[in-house]
């Protein structure tokens, strides 16, 4: 009996045993100056191996990072202030920034699983944007001045993935030589 126990022991010590949660990030770069035009940042966390059916999004960031190109001290000369609109899928819609000089902006919530579309899906219409389902989103960025640089958007997503079980290969071999040895000792017994 205690060479069953010892074998039971080592097999529960052997099996594999995974990390649930991990950070896949999508970086779009840019790196122009955008000057008094609209561009759109299209992440697809697909790529970086997003699957909607072994992940739950717990946590998402999404950064902008801008560089002034000619730096003016002037705080008072609303002339020289380098203003930014950014329309978010996943945040507040539209926000305004007034005098971002040298800056990245991060924003960052918890998250809830969810079917519902943050773009289309209206009367029929496909779905264009889910962030679970589809594992993709939009930005859209306006800059107000020919005096920003615009590096890159970064998403970041924290998710809980659900570990496919695979049984390990120290736990087959030990389950084979199992077999043999019973195998072998009930053709003792037999004779």
């Amino acid at each position: 009996m205690s060479t069953y126990k010892n074998f039971i022991l080592c097999c529960f010590l052997t099996m594999p045993f995974y990390a649930n949660a991990l950070v896949i990030t999508d970086v779009v770069s840019i790196n122009r100056n955008l000057a008094n035009e609209w561009i759109s940042l299209d992440f697809d966390l697909t790529k970086h191996g997003y699957n909607h059916e072994t992940d739950t999004i717990k946590l998402v960031t999404m950064s902008y990072n801008f560089r002034e190109i000619v730096e003016y001290d002037d705080i008072n000369d609303e002339s020289s202030w380098e203003s930014v609109e950014i329309g978010s899928m996943l945040f507040d819609r539209r926000s305004y920034f007034r005098d971002v000089s040298t800056e990245t902006f991060t924003n960052r919530m918890s998250w809830e699983k969810t079917d519902e579309c943050q773009l289309g899906g209206y009367d029929g219409e496909p779905c264009l944007y889910n962030l679970d389902l589809f594992g993709n989103t939009s930005e859209s960025i306006r800059v107000y001045t020919d005096n920003l640089w615009f590096g890159e958007g970064v998403l970041s997503v924290e998710v809980d993935r659900v570990a496919v079980p695979e049984p390990s290969s120290i736990l087959l071999l030990c389950l084979g030589l199992a077999g043999l040895g019973m195998l072998n000792y009930s053709r003792k017994v037999k004779n």
